[in-house]
């Protein structure tokens, strides 16, 4: 080592031990930006899962509410005055009995009340859960007697 001073030595290894610790910092860096990415990731698809069933599950209930407006159409007596209720196609038509029914991952089922002779409260209840946890979705109408 022909003309390399002892100060020189000494500059060459420091720099090896700073380069040590900017690798270090550096995938520290790193780490945090993909960690935050992931989170960010896992809760756009667990946001877009909660739309999707929330959508379908609005779809149910219109569905259910349009089949409860058959049931008057044809004939409002056939509407019950209140308890739960679910609906059932029975190959011809709509109609209304007590329970819940399932389709897929959801259940619906709907309570009517009486308001006046003639006039109905009707909500439509769909639930589902999945990872994030139980949910509900409500829709109410009011039937009347219109014919």
């Amino acid at each position: 080592m022909k003309g390399t001073s002892l100060k020189a030595l000494r500059s060459i290894r420091a720099r090896k031990g700073q380069s040590l610790v900017e690798a270090v910092v550096a995938i520290g860096i790193a780490l945090i930006v993909v960690t935050g990415l992931v989170v960010l990731a896992v809760g756009a698809v667990r946001s877009a899962t909660l739309s999707r069933n929330r959508s379908v599950a609005v779809q149910y209930a219109q569905e259910g509410l349009e089949a409860l407006r058959s049931v008057r159409d044809r004939d409002f007596t056939d509407l019950p005055d209140s308890g739960t209720n679910k609906l059932f196609w029975d190959g011809s038509q709509w109609n209304a009995i007590s329970g819940s029914e399932a389709i897929d991952l959801y259940s619906r089922s709907f309570t009517s009340s009486l308001i006046s002779p003639g006039k109905i409260k009707i909500v439509m209840t769909v639930g589902w859960a999945d990872s994030a946890g139980s949910h509900t979705l409500d829709l109410t109408t009011y039937l009347t007697d219109w014919q």
